[in-house]
């Protein structure tokens, strides 16, 4: 696994985390998490090439970024 895809992964798990946890939202830190996902997401696309495998982070990270 590539350095941003792994970056990628936890930020997406942070922010999916942060949307099921009512309390998390209160957090002021937690707050940034869904726009720094979609920078490394764009990042990780740029600098390393999309991979199939990535398909559901990049789902993921599009959902909670509509949310």
């Amino acid at each position: 696994m590539r350095l941003f895809e792994a970056i990628l992964l936890v930020c997406v798990l942070l922010a999916f985390v942060r949307l099921i946890i009512p309390h998390l939202r209160e957090m002021r830190w937690i707050s940034y998490i869904t726009p720094i996902t979609l920078i490394i997401a764009i990042i990780q696309v740029l600098v390393e090439g999309s991979r199939w495998q990535m398909i559901p982070a990049y789902t993921l990270t599009a959902v909670v970024s509509i949310i």
